[in-house]
């Protein structure tokens, strides 16, 4: 889950909410990165 929707975000600032998917994203980038590409032959 990258972003949280409206129902979950309520309680939270723009801050957190901000704060929770720059975490998401990074994991995200770093999972794609461990994977890595395949070479085409």
């Amino acid at each position: 889950m990258l972003t949280y929707d409206g129902e979950m975000s309520i309680g939270l600032s723009k801050e957190d909410v901000l704060e929770f998917e720059i975490e998401q994203l990074t994991e995200l980038i770093h999972g794609i990165n461990a994977i890595g590409i395949a070479l085409k032959e």
